[in-house]
């Protein structure tokens, strides 16, 4: 049931006992709760809370971005699609795991089993959210050069940004993939809360294998989409490249600018398989970089680390380059000694303990993960 709060839509939620329980005041229910078990609830409503933010956003995006902007010119009806995906069945998806958490409340607001519905919920996740990660790697190219080389686009967001509270498109679109990551700490802040003997903590246990399990999934989709916008960036010569080294990489493992040793800037996509060294076209709308010399095979990648002539510097054979900063320079070496490992190590299934490092911003190998973050909120939104 939903509680006068909730019914009104126009308080800011606070907690179960305040927003749920306070509103039961024929039932004695939470009273008689231990302190732990309050806890549990307030986890229980701590997810249907997060799914209340999340539908917010994605009407409000819908509203003020997808729906203006298919009355404009401005993008494709291609572009659109990549951009906001299917906001409906997103709306869909998660209004139904909210209305299934308001129908497991009792009379007094408690509730008591929420494993068999989480069964049932995650895996409608998958289809949806591989796919709106994985194209959120060319969204995010797309809205960038859009930014950059269309006025009428530039007019339209200084618009919406004038408007008040006013938030920006790219944190609109980017708030389902931060969901996605939150979960498995709020299935493991619930299963904290759950006695040993309860019924729900075998099916907690369940539901987090599952949430690791589409994180994993989700990683290597946003990875094979990051390859393949790299290759697209990059204008092949068939003699820069005649083993089509560039073609046939699967993964890439970073780019980035560095210097040659007179200073020159050189932009560089490390493969799995390859270093390709490139250099931008400005004017070029197809492709953004033309190879300046022959790709370098993963077999002769061979690294100095320690460079006398510059402490920012590495060599790559007989070849200096130059980072930006001592920082910069571990992470290419780094990116480098990664290619060279003979051997790839099957993927170990992640543990929500790691996965739970990674959301708070620790694991730097997730994509997923890694993505530009949105703010964090100190107050929640009302219902919709």
């Amino acid at each position: 049931t939903r509680s006068a709060s909730e019914r009104a839509g126009s308080l800011t939620i606070r907690s179960w006992l305040t927003d749920i329980a306070g509103y039961c005041e024929s039932s004695p229910r939470p009273s008689n709760l231990s302190r732990t078990e309050v806890k549990r609830q307030e986890a229980i409503y701590e997810l249907y809370c997060g799914e209340n933010v999340l539908l917010n956003d994605l009407q409000a995006l819908k509203e003020n971005y997808y729906e203006p902007l298919q009355l404009t010119d401005i993008f494709t009806q291609s572009e659109l699609r990549t951009l906001f995906g299917d906001l409906d069945m997103l709306l869909h998806v998660h209004s139904k795991l909210r209305d299934d958490l308001i129908e497991l409340r009792d009379e007094s607001g408690f509730t008591d089993v929420v494993g068999p519905t989480l069964l049932e919920w995650l895996p409608t996740l998958t289809e949806p959210y591989v796919e709106r990660c994985k194209t959120q790697i060319l969204a995010r190219h797309i809205l960038d050069e859009k930014r950059l080389r269309s006025k009428k686009f530039q007019e339209f967001l200084k618009k919406k940004m004038e408007s008040p509270r006013a938030i920006d498109l790219w944190t609109y679109l980017d708030v389902a993939r931060s969901r996605i990551v939150k979960y498995p700490l709020l299935v493991n802040e619930i299963m904290k809360r759950t006695q040993g003997g309860h019924e729900d903590r075998y099916l907690l246990e369940e539901a987090k294998q599952i949430l690791s399990n589409l994180l994993e999934q989700i990683d290597e989709a946003m990875g094979e989409a990051e390859c393949e916008l790299a290759k697209s960036k990059i204008n092949v010569k068939a003699d820069y490249d005649p083993d089509s080294c560039i073609k046939s990489a699967k993964e890439l493992i970073t780019e980035g600018q560095l210097k040659d040793s007179r200073g020159v800037k050189v932009y560089c996509f490390l493969f799995d398989n390859c270093l390709a060294l490139a250099r931008r076209v400005v004017r070029s709308r197809a492709k953004n970089y033309n190879l300046i010399e022959p790709v370098i095979p993963k077999t002769r990648l061979k690294i100095e680390k320690n460079c006398d002539e510059n402490a920012c510097g590495f060599k790559i054979g007989e070849r200096l380059f130059i980072s930006r900063d001592e920082h910069d320079k571990r992470h290419w070496i780094d990116a480098l000694e990664k290619v060279h490992k003979t051997s790839k190590v099957t993927k170990k299934k992640k543990s929500i303990g790691k996965e739970e490092k990674g959301a708070n911003g620790d694991n730097s190998n997730s994509r997923v993960l890694r993505e530009k973050q949105i703010v964090k909120r100190t107050t929640r939104e009302r219902p919709i």
